[in-house]
């Protein structure tokens, strides 16, 4: 039961209907085990990805850099357009530019 619950189904319910069909054709006896179950649903290492954590503040400052980017990127560059976009004023938008120390023209050079 723990593999099947800390799978995390990129197929959705099919995969897991296709994993107890396959663990009842392969199954030794009258009781499903964890070896019974397709190899990529076995332990829990082969399942959860592995990250680097880090400090909170630091992931925190890093998704806010890549989020404002990616918007950035969406709006051609353009201030107001983003600062609508993620429905913040203008002037937070610009503050939060500097204080991410993103750079207009690197962020315009990576559409090019």
């Amino acid at each position: 039961m723990e593999a099947l619950i800390n799978y995390s189904y990129p197929g959705n319910v099919r995969e897991l209907e296709n994993a107890i069909e396959y663990a009842i054709a392969f199954a030794h006896g009258n009781e499903i085990t964890s070896d019974d179950l397709p190899k990529s649903m076995r332990g829990r290492e082969e399942t959860v990805p592995k990250i680097h954590l880090k400090p909170l503040k630091a992931a925190r400052v890093e998704f806010e850099r890549s989020f404002v980017i990616a918007a950035l990127k969406e709006c051609n560059s353009n201030i107001s357009k983003t600062a609508r976009l993620l429905d913040i004023h203008r002037q937070s938008l610009q503050q939060k530019i500097k204080e991410l120390s993103i750079h207009l023209d690197a962020v315009k050079d990576d559409d090019e």
